[in-house]
């Protein structure tokens, strides 16, 4: 079984100018480019440049686990909703002011059925123990009433480093997100491990039969 959809080689793939700006930024407090990349790498930036490309604006949007919080920072600067809000189970100091930021599990989520129009979860899933792993993907979809961006290691060498719990090949992959439209993001060098980036549509979104 293989994966069918695009490849990305993210070498090619442009900066968006706020992510040029707030790498710049990033490389200024590290002092030099090389630490800087040592910290994040540009493919870090070029995959945050094609993700925000994908996006459909809209009114609410939900951030899973922002990270360094640079993609909930271009989203706000960019105005592509009229509110964000992001959970993680630990506090994020970096994110904008005006986005509202709970400490909540993505397994169990606090919001509505259908709240928003986007929901991102970037490099989170695969930290989950196998008890909460089933019922985050089922919330993710829970709330999402749109564009469902999910991104995962792909295929990882065995074993796995420790902070990672899940492992994702074709097979598993395929059997997670059946509807999914998918996309192989290449690094460079490309022996690094890539991103598999799986793209649902939910609610309204959602394909009709």
């Amino acid at each position: 079984m293989s994966i069918t959809g695009e490849i990305v080689e993210l070498a090619a793939v442009p900066l968006h100018p706020l992510a040029t700006h707030l790498r710049e930024k990033h490389i200024q407090m590290k002092g030099s480019e090389e630490l800087a990349n040592r910290r994040f790498p540009k493919y870090e930036w070029q995959r945050l440049s094609h993700v925000l490309g994908k996006l459909r604006p809209g009114q609410r949007c939900l951030e899973v686990g922002p990270g360094r919080c640079y993609l909930t920072t271009m989203m706000k600067r960019a105005g592509l909703y009229s509110s964000i809000s992001a959970i993680d189970i630990v506090p994020r100091r970096s994110l904008p002011g005006s986005v509202d930021f709970r400490i909540m599990s993505v397994a169990e989520m606090d919001f509505e059925t259908n709240a928003f129009d986007t929901v991102l979860c970037m490099e989170v899933l695969e930290h989950l123990q196998d008890d909460h792993f089933e019922s985050a993907l089922s919330e993710l979809r829970r709330v999402c009433r749109g564009q469902l961006i999910v991104t995962l290691p792909y295929k990882e060498p065995i074993p796995l480093p420790a902070y990672h719990l899940q492992a994702f090949d074709e097979e598993r992959i395929q059997r997670l997100f059946p509807q999914g439209r998918k996309s192989l993001l290449l690094k460079d060098p490309v022996t690094r491990v890539p991103w598999i980036l799986v793209e649902e549509a939910h609610g309204e979104a959602a394909p009709r039969a």
